[in-house]
């Protein structure tokens, strides 16, 4: 929360856009705005403290980025980083499927028939032309605790083998609802990337924050200890300690 506050002190504000898109995209992971909800009860959370949380993150990110600028890294170095790591295979990407997913958490053999019967009459009337959002709206009210992604990249290396068996091995962009140990999936293939090495300007500002780490890191430090000297705390001692704050707290 010092840093948050230090942003706030800087003039920095949160991406109130930025942060309800991903709110959004959070909540659309799910069947139904019911089931986003409840999902958030199960954490004892609300959507406004995820909110708060997110404008928190995306403050402390910008403050960050913010002093990070003043670092200067030489391009030679950049370079040659980007061809050690080229080298060691480092940024080898495998195969990849960018696809919308329907996914059904289920435990084998625990409702299968029924998962699968909703979800292939579902599939049995997608359309080449019928949006993602009617296929969802078509299982919502049977299986609400379903989650949904419109945009999903999935690397075969990290898949489950009936996973990758239907959809990486298999040229079906379509394929009918399948089972992996995990759950029940619905999958539409809207993109398919081979294996290839990822290029400079794809790691470039990544790649600046490797090379520059122990200066950034020096660079936090400096940062945190200016938050401390210019935002006041408060430090509770004696019966503030004995009751189990932390002396040295600050909140």
């Amino acid at each position: 929360e010092l840093l948050e506050q230090y942003a706030r002190s800087k003039g920095i504000a949160p991406d109130a856009a930025g942060v309800e898109e991903l709110l959004a995209r959070r909540r659309g992971e799910f069947a139904s705005g019911a089931a986003f909800e409840a999902a958030l009860a199960k954490q004892r959370l609300s959507v406004e403290e995820v909110r708060r949380r997110m404008e928190q993150r995306t403050l402390i990110a910008a403050l960050v980025e913010a002093e990070a600028e003043g670092i200067e890294v030489e391009e030679s170095r950049l370079q040659a980083e980007y061809q050690r790591l080229l080298g060691a295979g480092a940024l080898d990407v495998g195969e990849t499927v960018v696809v919308r997913q329907i996914f059904v958490a289920a435990p084998e053999g625990e409702d299968d028939e029924r998962i699968q019967r909703i979800l292939s009459e579902a599939h049995a009337g997608i359309e080449p032309d019928t949006p993602f959002e009617e296929v969802v709206a078509a299982i919502a009210e049977e299986l609400p605790d379903a989650l949904v992604w419109d945009d999903l990249t999935l690397a075969r290396e990290q898949a489950e083998p009936a996973f990758i068996q239907t959809v990486f091995v298999g040229d079906d962009d379509m394929p009918p609802p399948f089972r992996t140990r995990s759950g029940w999936h619905l999958v539409i293939v809207i993109e398919r990337n081979p294996a290839r090495s990822l290029s400079f300007d794809e790691v470039r500002p990544r790649l600046r924050q490797y090379v520059a780490m122990p200066d950034q890191e020096k660079g936090f430090a400096d940062l945190r200890e200016a938050a401390l000297n210019a935002i006041p705390v408060t430090i509770y001692w004696g019966a503030d300690a004995a009751q189990g704050l932390d002396p040295a707290e600050t909140p």
